[in-house]
């Protein structure tokens, strides 16, 4: 009996061993051969183009890494949620290339990475707050103001998780993902100086409810979000987040309380301690109003 030489055995070897490993990753198929059928003909193989399905399953499997966002987030950010109008600048580059990385990551491209809502909440406020640097760093000129004020019909439009998003729609699905927790509005990044800072960390999901109640604690002593009036008008202003759900927090109030005539002051002062809410019993019987718009940025403190 002849012997095959010893290399062109280890090749043969190889070139069986790589086609059963394409046939099993489904990246090769065996055709059916005239007078057979494909399953009679194990040894009969062609190669294939890869499909949809491959496709998919690659897209599945690629990574979601906020990694870049939490270094931009480290230079930007200030601890009182001002923003560094030059630090801004340098990282626009990293900026861009990380709202880039998202274009075909994210719960609709895959769902099963995010089977749970605090998982998509986390998502989409993080994607909403880095889309929100990426329009003031477009826009922002020195000193923190900006080129022309942001809104649903002149905000930027970019490729985000397979679809065409806003800084707006994502934080339309943040809300919607959290269903009715509306301290996920104190973590959305208004961009203005009259709503809630920027929160210098990223967020996630396994962590969500502790980082909602670290920032809605913070918001509520920002005088960008509640501000005393004690002048001659007297009066507590609140941002248009809080203002919009006054009623509705009320409600919540009274009903975990089993009170009645409470105020948005009492759903405040929950949040506060100490020093701030000693200040705050000073509005008691204030009326509410809503802060006066303020476009410019909340610049960081030196």
């Amino acid at each position: 009996m002849a012997l095959e030489p010893p290399t062109t055995h280890m090749q043969t070897c190889f070139a069986s061993s790589l086609r059963i490993a394409l046939v099993s990753a489904g990246l090769l198929a065996v055709p059916a051969v005239q007078g057979c059928a494909a399953n009679d003909r194990d040894d009969a193989i062609t190669e294939r183009t890869p499909d949809s399905t491959v496709a998919d399953a690659a897209r599945e499997s690629k990574p979601l890494d906020w990694g870049d966002f939490g270094l931009i987030l480290f230079h930007v950010c200030s601890p009182d949620g001002g923003v560094n109008v030059d630090a801004l600048h340098e990282n626009s580059a990293l900026i861009d290339s990380t709202v880039k990385s998202l274009a075909d990551v994210g719960p609709r491209s895959q769902p099963a990475a995010f089977p749970e809502s605090d998982a998509k909440t986390a998502y989409y406020i993080n994607a909403s707050n880095l889309l929100m640097l990426a329009e003031l760093s477009s826009v922002m000129g020195a000193g923190g103001q900006t080129s022309r004020r942001l809104s649903p019909s002149s905000a930027q439009r970019w490729r985000i998780d397979g679809g065409e998003e806003t800084v707006f729609s994502l934080r339309n699905k943040a809300i919607a993902a959290a269903r009715e927790d509306w301290r996920v509005r104190m973590a959305l990044f208004s961009g203005r100086m009259d709503g809630p800072p920027l929160w210098n960390r990223v967020m996630l999901g396994d962590m969500l409810d502790v980082q909602l109640d670290e920032i809605t604690w913070a918001a509520m002593k920002s005088p960008r979000v509640v501000r005393p009036d004690f002048s001659e008008n007297k009066r507590l202003l609140v941002c248009e987040e809080l203002f919009e759900l006054k009623e509705l927090l009320v409600e919540d109030y009274e009903r975990r309380l089993g009170t009645s005539h409470a105020t948005l002051l009492n759903v405040i002062l929950e949040w506060l301690d100490g020093f701030d809410r000693e200040s705050m019993n000073a509005v008691v019987g204030y009326p509410v109003e809503l802060l006066p718009k303020d476009w410019s940025l909340p610049l960081a403190k030196n």
